[in-house]
């Protein structure tokens, strides 16, 4: 249940790495072992595990703090996704940057305890956002060191399981795949396994001023985009950055990027960005920092004397790309307008593999299935679509199909869009109900006799802008295809 509620998290990686690092989580040995990128030799001692420390945390090997910049030492890169934590001096304390998963508590504390020996811990942990990549072990490891927690002010419902705010802030994967399988377990195990996951009791918000508790020369900048309360870790002397997620040295939104751990500058993964726009705009924010250092969540540190130009050029790319401009309109005269996949992956609307949406379809439709209708359908909220069932009959074979859908209510009717998860050719089921338009939807209160038409020219637009509320990127996504999506209409009737 906990990896549930992990996973509830509106951070969770890509369905290929989530699955990737299971499989490695369970079997537990380290990712493949990598030297610090671009640095120097004063900054690239690897500081050795002793053997007290490895005794005393059971299953850790093979754990290297490397010092990356003065008090600065990187614990990690771990894993498939090549996850970091960062144990950071200032003055007489010490602050842990991030916590990893929830396996790797074990070898943070292993490292720390390498670092600062067995009767000094850290004063403090303070994440980035509240993914379960960087806030996985910080209830473990904060209750081993009796310290507390710190997030940015917009980050607490987050770090404390409140699924209304995970709805509000959801990335694409979590309204694509979480939130649909944490709806569908009821309210009371999603409450229970949420719960296991919380941060509740031993989180604080971050002070206001950008002022860190527990070591100095330090300050917070809020980095919003890939959660609603990102932030980014800076000392303005020597121009040191921890990053997070808002800008990463590990190629993550490419798969072969992401497959073979492929060093590079790169923005938030787009699968679990909330706000790409802000994420854009943090990506700025940073580049204008003239990192010296650059740390991120995941990926190696770059540390050579051309980092803040290489961060620099990369923003520019982000903020150039031709894609930004929307779909269909031509580059700016002067605009480089060859294919970039990572300045792509910030500025359009994206979708998961055609093979992903229709899995996900079947996995729906068998959940209905299993469990009787038991699960899989809702009503509609003010903030969230409701799910129904909908019977359509072949149009060439006769024979009874069905699909479940999204839809909204508006009056005694119910609405729903003919997407076909935004692919470009009409839905089957759409087709079906142009040729026999009288049908049943079942609904979660039960089934409902209806007829079926298209939304007409004076209706159309504002059904369009209610569902625009429940997903703003829904004219980017429509803008990908080649023919208008039509709005339905299902009226009741008698049966």
């Amino acid at each position: 249940m906990k990896r549930i509620g992990i996973l509830a998290g509106v951070g969770s990686l890509a369905v290929l790495s989530i699955v990737v690092v299971a499989r490695r989580r369970r079997r537990g040995p380290d990712g493949p072992a990598a030297a610090t990128v671009g640095a120097p030799d004063a900054a690239s001692r690897a500081v050795g595990v002793p053997d007290s420390a490895t005794r005393a945390f059971p299953g850790v090997t093979g754990t290297a703090p490397r010092e990356i910049a003065p008090a600065v030492y990187l614990l990690g890169p771990w894993g498939r996704t090549q996850t970091n934590a960062y144990l950071v001096g200032g003055g007489s304390s010490w602050i842990l940057v991030d916590a990893g998963w929830g396996s790797d508590g074990p070898r943070i504390q292993a490292a720390v305890q390498a670092l600062l020996g067995p009767s000094e811990a850290p004063s403090a942990i303070l994440l980035t956002h509240a993914h379960p990549d960087h806030a996985g072990a910080a209830r473990e490891v904060a209750e081993a060191w009796r310290c507390p927690v710190y997030v940015h002010p917009a980050e607490l419902p987050l770090a404390t399981g409140d699924f209304a705010a995970m709805e509000r802030h959801a990335g694409p994967l979590d309204r694509w795949l979480i939130l649909p399988l944490m709806r569908a377990i009821g309210s009371r195990r999603r409450e229970a396994a949420l719960a296991g996951s919380s941060l509740a009791g031993i989180v604080h918000a971050l002070g206001p001023g950008g002022a860190i508790p527990g070591v100095e020369g330090w300050e917070w900048i809020h980095t919003p985009g890939h959660t609603p309360g990102h932030v980014a870790y800076v000392r303005a002397r020597d121009r040191v950055v921890l990053s997070g997620d808002a800008i990463l040295t590990l190629e993550v939104n490419t798969w072969a990027g992401l497959l073979w751990q492929r060093q590079g500058l790169s923005g938030p993964p787009w699968y679990t960005t909330w706000d790409r726009h802000a994420a854009i705009a943090s990506i700025g924010r940073i580049a204008g920092l003239e990192p010296a250092v650059l740390a991120a969540g995941h990926g190696l540190p770059l540390t050579e004397p051309g980092t803040a130009a290489a961060v620099r050029a990369f923003a520019e790319r982000v903020m150039r790309s031709p894609r930004r401009r929307g779909p269909g309109r031509a580059s700016e005269a002067g605009t480089d307008s060859r294919h970039d996949p990572e300045a792509d992956s910030m500025s359009v609307a994206r979708l998961p593999p055609r093979w992903f949406v229709r899995t996900a379809w079947m996995a729906h439709r068998a959940l209905y299935r299993v469990t009787g209708g038991g699960l899989g359908l809702r009503r509609p909220t003010v903030d969230q679509w409701g799910m129904m069932r909908l019977r359509t009959v072949g149009r060439h074979t006769g024979t009874e199909r069905t699909a479940i859908l999204g839809y909204f209510e508006d009056g005694p009717n119910l609405v729903t869009m003919a997407m076909n998860g935004w692919a470009d050719p009409e839905p089957a089921w759409w087709l079906n109900l142009q040729a026999h338009p009288d049908t049943i939807v079942d609904l979660a209160d039960g089934p409902r006799s209806v007829h079926a038409r298209a939304a007409g020219l004076d209706e159309r637009p504002r059904l369009w802008a209610t569902w625009a509320v429940y997903d703003k990127d829904l004219d980017a996504y429509a803008a990908r295809r080649s023919r208008e999506t039509a709005v339905v209409i299902l009226e009741p009737r008698s049966p």
